[in-house]
């Protein structure tokens, strides 16, 4: 069975943090909501006060997926085999570095590397989980 959301943990939420909402006060379904500092204040609050069934039926985060990668300005290269990717890009400000990323969909670990596979250099080893996270570290390791 295909994981598609997971249930974020409040110390996941930062400012520009992607997540999907249920807001019973508006249209009581699902919808892409972009983290501002008003919603990390709703959302503190409903982990303080609300049951964890509320949580669990009112929050979700979308896994890291093929698409995601690409809208991150990574290109889709090759499968590898077990649920394994292979992504690749000429970033604009980076013109003479080729950014891979390697990515598991079936546990999130990722690996984003410079030059080809032969002789790499490893910038990140871990887990990430939504697209979200992707940007941050993109942002850390100034790739973009």
């Amino acid at each position: 069975m295909e994981r598609k959301y997971y249930v974020p943990t409040i110390d996941e939420f930062f400012v520009g943090f992607e997540f999907e909402w249920k807001n019973d006060c508006q249209k009581n379904v699902f919808e892409t909501t972009i983290t501002d500092p008003d919603i990390i204040l709703i959302a503190l609050g409903d982990y303080e006060h609300q049951s964890k069934e509320y949580i669990l039926n009112h929050y979700r985060v979308k896994y890291l997926d093929i698409q995601d990668i690409e809208d991150c300005g990574f290109n889709y290269k090759i499968d590898c085999k077990d649920d394994r990717f292979i992504f690749s890009s000429k970033f604009k400000h980076y013109s003479d570095k080729n950014y891979n990323l390697l990515y598991s969909i079936r546990n999130n670990w990722a690996i984003i590397f410079v030059g080809e596979v032969s002789e790499a250099k490893t910038s990140f080893a871990g887990f990430i989980k939504n697209k979200s996270e992707l940007n941050k570290l993109m942002q850390m390791l100034n790739i973009k």
